[in-house]
This record gives C-alpha cells, sequence and structure tokens, in this order.
C-alpha cells in the first residue's frame, strides 16, 4: 500500500499506472527494499543494477535518505523517472498515458518491464507482469481515486467532488487537466 500511495499521491500516476509499477516491483524483489540479486551487483526494490545503484547511494547521501529504506529508494525512483529519461527508457511517459483501465493496468506493467526493467526474456516477462498487474492488482485497486483541484480554486474539497458528479451525469465539461486531476477515464 505505501509504494501504491507514493505512486499516485506523490507522483500523479494514475491507478492502473501504479498498478503495472507494483506488479513489477513485486516480480524484482517482492517489495523488499534490501534486496541484493545479480549477484550482489543489483539492489533495491527496482533492482539497481552498478552504476543506477551507485545513483541511487548518491541521491539519497546528498538529499538526506538511506539507500537502504524504502523511503529513499521511492524518492530516488521519482528522481530517476522524472530526470533521467534516456536511461529509464522514457517509461514515465509511456505510462503516464494509459487508460486508467484494467488494459491500462496491462500496458503500464508490460512497458515498464519491457522499457525500464529490461530483463533477460523480456517479451514473455513483459507479458507475464502485464497479466500480473491487469488481473491481481487492478482488481484491489480500481477504485481508489486521487481527486485533485478539478474546479482550480486551489484547494482539493468537496467543491470538486461535486463538479465530477456534475460531469458524471452530463451537468459538466471538463477539459483534459480536470479530467487528469479528477483521476477519472471516461
Amino acid at each position: 500500500q505505501t509504494i501504491f500511495d507514493f505512486l499516485v499521491d506523490e507522483m500523479g500516476l494514475s491507478s492502473a499506472a501504479a498498478c503495472g509499477v507494483l506488479a513489477n516491483i513485486e516480480k524484482e524483489s517482492n517489495f523488499n527494499p534490501n534486496l541484493y540479486g545479480d549477484n550482489g551487483s543489483s539492489y533495491g526494490i527496482c533492482q539497481w543494477h552498478n552504476s543506477r545503484c551507485d545513483n541511487l547511494k548518491s541521491f539519497c547521501a546528498k538529499n538526506g535518505y538511506s539507500w537502504k529504506t524504502l523511503e529513499g529508494q521511492l524518492y530516488f525512483l521519482k528522481y530517476e523517472l522524472e530526470n533521467q529519461a534516456s536511461t529509464t527508457g522514457h517509461i514515465l511517459d509511456k505510462i503516464e498515458d494509459v487508460p486508467n483501465t484494467a488494459q491500462g493496468a496491462y500496458q503500464a506493467a508490460y512497458d515498464w518491464c519491457y522499457y525500464f526493467e529490461r530483463p533477460a526474456n523480456k517479451v514473455a516477462k513483459s507479458e507475464a507482469r502485464g497479466t500480473r498487474a491487469k488481473e491481481d492488482y487492478w482488481p484491489v485497486y480500481k477504485l481508489v481515486y486521487n481527486l485533485g483541484d478539478v474546479n482550480s480554486d486551489n484547494k482539493i474539497n468537496s467543491a470538486d467532488a461535486l463538479k465530477v458528479l456534475e460531469y458524471a451525469v452530463g451537468k459538466a465539461k471538463l477539459n483534459k487537466s480536470q479530467l487528469k486531476a479528477a483521476d477519472i477515464d471516461k
């Protein structure tokens, strides 16, 4: 739940995109931030390898986190995704636009594995992780909404919820940024 909440609340990902990431983190590390892999050359929830593991350590040291904690690793993941697109296979661009649906969860997991994790047998592993996200994580997290400031009053409150309800019954229209803030996909 901590990782999902971070992905949605801190990074602004949809539930579907977060499900895709969860399916991959589970397969990489079983959510264990202290796991070593690849004969000791990979570490953490995303099994950062060699120089990327060095980058994790450096980032955490500079920003007051321990590289061995889930918190430090999540903030490094965010930093890496937002600032090192070529290193991460431009994955954030790919998963930010998946539909907030079961198929979107599949696509996010597939793309995360294929472009970010890049394991051996990446097509088969991407398909398996996509299925895991769609069949196991999506049913649990699909109803989690992260309502944002839909009506642009610099507050997140019941007025935003009312605007979304009006949209749902056809009494209001929402633009693309409002739809993103509402975390809904029509």
